[in-house]
């Protein structure tokens, strides 16, 4: 299997990126609030008396917009997490407070905040909501199709691509998004063969610009060498990107270890496609026996794969 030599964090990045500027500027932050927007005692409340007022009355629905607003503003200065953290909390109690046909944006502004942070599954879930009430959103499908993509479910992401591409043929994002798809794919071809077409679509230079750079990591991916290393391949798998520390060889044991990545909570059915392709990647090492995946935090053994019939295949 020919992997893939171009990060994980280039093709999130890419993803993301995708949504229009003003789409990542206003939306993410929240709508601002109407002129007629009056708090109960300054429209200029500081983060505290917003708290406050979120507080005193949960169901000021224009208050938690502000405080969301607010909270924006201060981390593009401090860059303090926790600022971030905050506007997420603040947007999951607006989607769990208020009646989904109320606070749509918000669900769909949420969802985009779980993408941004690789929570693709929370995402799947906030994007799936959005389209009950806004089936014709092809914005929310892309990015939809987008989150399957990087959870390896290429299929559904394909089939949402597909049906987006009928309804809208010259869709730059549509075309643009199932050649991200092929590639995480590893068919590098059609994934140019779609890209090359998405250009032709782009709606602006910035666009184009992009989505050239990515089209020519693809073509440095086809090069043999280094995708054949197994700290590599994890460190661009679209799970293990941000949870993989590193390797070593201890006789004929390969150990991996990763920091936040319970195995056991995996699917089974991900979890075997996953080890799979772990073999696959170290077949021709004829010297390894097992590889241990260790939680790199407790040191402990997380979980082994014999290497057994692997093995037998090689003699």
């Amino acid at each position: 299997m020919k992997l893939i030599k171009i990060t994980f964090f280039t093709v999130l990045g890419f993803a993301f990126l995708l949504s229009s500027s003003w789409y990542l500027s206003e939306n993410l932050v929240g709508r601002k609030p109407s002129s007629t927007f009056k708090a109960k005692t300054s429209t200029n409340f500081q983060l505290e008396e917003l708290r406050q007022a979120v507080k005193e009355d949960p169901k000021d629905l224009k208050v938690r917009r502000e405080l969301i607003l607010n909270l924006r503003k201060e981390l593009t200065k401090s860059k303090d997490p926790r600022h971030f953290q905050e506007i997420i909390d603040t947007y999951q109690g607006i989607v769990d407070s208020f009646p989904a046909q109320e606070v749509t944006p918000e669900i769909e502004q949420l969802g985009d905040l779980y993408f941004a942070r690789k929570d693709f599954k929370g995402a799947i879930e906030l994007y799936k909501s959005v389209l009950l009430i806004k089936p014709d959103s092809q914005g929310v499908k892309g990015r939809l199709a987008s989150a399957y993509t990087f959870l390896g479910q290429f299929e559904l992401a394909l089939n949402e691509l597909d049906s987006l591409i009928k309804e809208n043929p010259k869709s730059f994002q549509a075309h643009a998004y199932k050649a991200i798809a092929y590639a995480q794919m590893g068919k590098i071809e059609e994934a140019k063969l779609v890209g090359v077409e998405a250009l032709s679509l782009a709606p602006s230079k910035e666009a184009k610009e992009r989505l050239s750079s990515f089209l020519n990591k693809l073509d440095q991916s086809a090069k043999p060498g280094e995708g054949d290393d197994i700290d590599f391949f994890l460190k661009t798998h679209e799970v293990t990107a941000t949870k993989f520390d590193h390797s070593s060889i201890e006789g004929e044991v390969l150990k991996l270890y990763f920091h936040d990545f319970p195995v056991s909570a995996m699917p089974p059915f991900v979890r075997e496609k996953f080890y799979q392709r772990l073999k696959n990647t170290v077949k021709d090492r004829k010297e390894l026996r097992s590889i241990e995946l260790i939680d790199s935090q407790a040191g402990s053994v997380m979980d082994k794969i014999e290497l057994f019939e692997q093995l037998k295949a090689n003699k």
